[in-house]
C-alpha cells in the first residue's frame, strides 16, 4: 500500500494460496493487483492525454469523466488554426521518415506553445492543427491566450528554421488564423469512439482565415481582437472576402504583444 501510495503501480503481490476464493487474504491480494493495474493504465492514459491538453484540463476531465463538460452547450470560444504551407509537394518529394520527423518537430513546438496558454488541441489535420480556447474548460481570457499561443508558435517556427537551415533542410512556413464566436460544444461519435469538438460558423471562419493568411502571418478577426485590443499589437489590412461569405470580414495582422500596459492597468503587478 505504501509503494502504491508512492505511485509504484508496477508492484504485484504473489499468490498467497492455491487460488482465488481459497481465503480472504488471497482474494485481497488479487483485488490489490487489479487495483494497481487499473491505476497503472489510468496513469498511462492520463500521461498520453496530457500531451494534447494542459494539466488543468486533463485533471478536470479525469475527475469528471461523465461531468458537465460533456453536456452539449453553446459556448463563446476562440478558435485557432495553424497550417504548414507547401507541405504536400514537400511530402511528395521527400522520404517518409523525413516527412514525419519534420511534422513531429513542428507539432512538438506548437503543442508546447498551445499548452503554455491552456489551449485544447482538438484535431491534428495532416499538416494542420485545430485548437480551442475557452472549452472544454472555461477561460475568461481565451482570446488573449490564443493570440499569445499564435505568437509563440510563430517564434518557435523561426527557431526551428534556424536549426533546419544549419542541417541543410528546407524551412517551414505556416499561416495562422484566429477567430472568436459562439459554437455548439459537445461529444460526437459512437458508443465505441467519442470525440469532444465544436461546431459553428466561428470554426469555419477561423479555418478560412488560416487559408487566407500568407506564410508567416497571423490573421485575427475583429471579434477576437476587440476584447484584448489594449494588449496586442496589430497592423491594419484590407478587409478580406472569405470563401462562402458574401460580406467582407474585418481582420488584423497580429504582430506582437503590447510592450507596456495602458495607464489604467499600470498598478497591476
Amino acid at each position: 500500500t505504501q509503494a502504491v501510495g508512492r505511485r509504484n503501480f508496477d508492484l504485484r503481490l504473489p499468490a498467497l494460496s492455491a487460488g482465488p476464493g481459497a481465503d480472504e487474504l488471497t482474494d485481497l491480494g488479487v483485488a490489490f493487483n487489479e487495483m494497481a493495474e487499473g491505476l497503472r493504465q489510468k496513469e498511462l492514459l492520463q500521461d498520453s492525454f496530457g500531451r494534447y491538453v494542459s494539466p488543468e484540463i486533463a485533471e478536470m476531465i479525469f475527475q469528471s469523466a461523465d461531468g458537465a463538460w460533456l453536456t452539449p452547450s453553446r459556448r463563446e470560444v476562440t478558435v485557432l488554426f495553424v497550417d504548414v504551407r507547401g507541405f504536400t509537394p514537400y511530402a511528395e518529394r521527400t522520404s517518409p521518415d523525413a516527412v514525419i520527423d519534420r511534422l513531429n518537430r513542428f507539432f512538438g513546438l506548437a503543442t508546447e506553445a498551445i499548452m503554455h496558454s491552456d489551449g485544447f488541441i482538438n484535431k491534428f489535420l495532416g499538416d494542420a492543427l485545430m485548437v480551442i480556447f475557452g472549452a472544454p474548460a472555461p477561460q475568461p481570457d481565451h482570446s488573449y491566450n490564443a493570440a499569445v499561443a499564435a505568437l509563440e508558435i510563430q517564434q518557435a517556427v523561426q527557431r526551428l528554421n534556424v536549426s533546419l537551415c544549419q542541417e541543410g533542410n528546407e524551412p517551414i512556413e505556416v499561416g495562422i488564423g484566429i477567430n472568436r464566436g459562439e459554437v455548439v460544444a459537445g461529444s460526437v461519435g459512437s458508443q465505441e469512439r467519442m470525440e469532444y469538438t465544436i461546431v459553428g460558423d466561428a470554426v469555419n471562419i477561423a479555418s478560412r482565415l488560416t487559408a487566407a493568411a500568407k506564410a508567416g502571418e497571423i490573421l485575427i478577426s475583429q471579434t477576437a481582437y476587440t476584447p484584448v485590443a489594449n494588449r496586442l499589437r496589430v497592423e491594419s489590412i484590407s478587409p478580406v472576402r472569405l470563401k462562402g461569405k458574401t460580406e467582407l470580414l474585418e481582420v488584423f495582422l497580429l504582430v506582437g504583444k503590447q510592450d507596456r500596459l495602458p495607464a489604467e492597468c499600470s498598478h497591476v503587478v
